[in-house]
């Protein structure tokens, strides 16, 4: 009786944890979409022309006035189109860092000096960060994806070994985990 107590505990640690490893792939998934939508709005802000952007219209007029679809546009996936965005951005900030700087070098107004300055310490910062973001980004999706291949691992091996071997594997996957979570903690201190 005492193996089988110990089974029952052991099994329990595994359920507990694997709710813990669910609850985290919630998370980040939820961070995944929070950070594309950012990138999202930044590609809008950045590299389209606001002005050339015009609501969508949906169904009919009434009385004169349109009818505008405002709801969200589905969140992009993929690790191509993250390093494709976060490219697109950066160069847009890099043409308007050199467009800055010459303009800078141009200037001779001391206090016109000192604000073409922060901005561009303000475009570096933006890029930097933008840049982060897209690492994140791709580090989640992997985070991820590692979870749901260990979801299957782990179901794979509740058939063929003790619940104390399975939950040794699952131990390195909730040090993993929780890494990427304390990274993203860190991330949402700095304001993302």
């Amino acid at each position: 009786d005492r193996n089988a107590a110990k089974l029952r505990q052991d099994r329990r640690e595994v359920c507990r944890k694997l709710d813990y490893l669910l609850e985290k792939f919630l998370l980040f998934a939820r961070k995944d979409a929070e950070f594309r939508n950012h990138l999202r709005q930044v590609y809008t802000e950045v590299v389209e022309d606001p002005r050339k952007l015009e609501p969508r219209r949906k169904g009919t007029r009434r009385s004169g006035a349109g009818e505008y679809d405002l709801s969200p546009e589905p969140v992009p996936t993929g690790d191509r189109w993250v390093a494709a965005t976060v490219a697109a951005i950066q160069t847009r900030f890099d043409e308007e860092l050199e467009r800055v700087r010459r303009e800078r070098e141009a200037e001779t107004d001391y206090n016109t000096q000192a604000i073409l300055d922060k901005r561009l310490e303000v475009l570096g910062q933006r890029g930097e960060q933008v840049g982060r973001i897209g690492k994140i980004l791709t580090n989640l999706g992997h985070q991820m994806e590692l979870l749901e291949d260990s979801f299957g691992l782990i179901n794979d091996q509740l058939h063929a070994r003790s619940p104390e071997q399975v939950l040794a594997d699952i131990d390195g996957l909730v040090y993993q985990t929780d890494a990427m979570t304390k990274m993203l903690d860190e991330m949402s201190s700095m304001g993302l």
